[in-house]
């Protein structure tokens, strides 16, 4: 909806908050209580205790995120007289809402067929493959880690410079194109040689600490 309203500047920088910030932040404290807290439990042990955590966090992150854009997003509409509550609110009739019924139920379809056997396959990876599920969580840690490096390359420019360019403004649309590159290489070389360092200490706290080399 942010961009629908073609806040680009609120919607880019609520990306980086949520993406980067939030996203790894509860990920982190969320693996620790999972670690240190649930993997006390002898029942269920360091190993999934950090599953377990990661996935809790993925949640209080995506209502975190929630909470921070609904803040925004009000007072974006405020000047038009709209608040946040208003977009709750239904204003249509029942012939919009059996239109859209019907067109959800059909494009729903594949949807619902690729669920169903992404489910079958995955549970037939976890009864062939100990751990299976574990290990796709630690994947996805790895995976959220190594995405840092993407974090520059997510500035939305495509309003700024379409509007430069239709300007005839080049100098304009050239230091934009500079200043995108310019983040690009900074955090793809800067921040990946950082990754790169800690790569074995990562690897020794998910095998060793973790039992994962048994």
């Amino acid at each position: 909806m942010i961009r629908a309203l073609q806040q680009f500047h609120i919607e880019s920088g609520l990306n980086f908050i949520t993406d980067t910030i939030f996203t790894n932040i509860f990920k982190i404290l969320c693996v620790l209580w999972g670690k240190n807290i649930l993997g006390a439990n002898p029942a269920i042990g360091p190993l999934l205790g950090i599953a377990i955590g990661i996935s809790v966090g993925s949640y209080v992150s995506e209502i975190a995120s929630m909470i921070l854009c609904s803040f925004y997003m009000n007072k974006i509409l405020k000047p038009w007289g709209y608040t946040l509550k208003d977009m709750f609110i239904p204003h249509f009739g029942w012939d919009v809402i059996t239109r859209c019924l019907k067109f959800g139920f059909i494009t729903s379809i594949p949807g619902l067929v690729g669920s169903s056997l992404t489910t079958i396959t995955t549970l037939w990876w976890y009864n062939c493959v100990p751990a299976y599920l574990t290990f796709m969580t630690l994947s996805g840690l790895a995976d959220s880690l190594a995405n840092i490096i993407k974090a520059g390359g997510g500035i939305n420019i495509y309003a700024t410079l379409s509007e430069s360019i239709n300007n005839k403004k080049k100098e304009l649309a050239s230091y934009y194109i500079s200043m995108i590159w310019k983040f690009v290489f900074f955090f793809k070389f800067a921040i990946g040689a950082i990754l790169v360092s800690f790569i074995p200490i990562i690897l020794e706290i998910f095998l060793v600490v973790g039992g994962a080399e048994n």
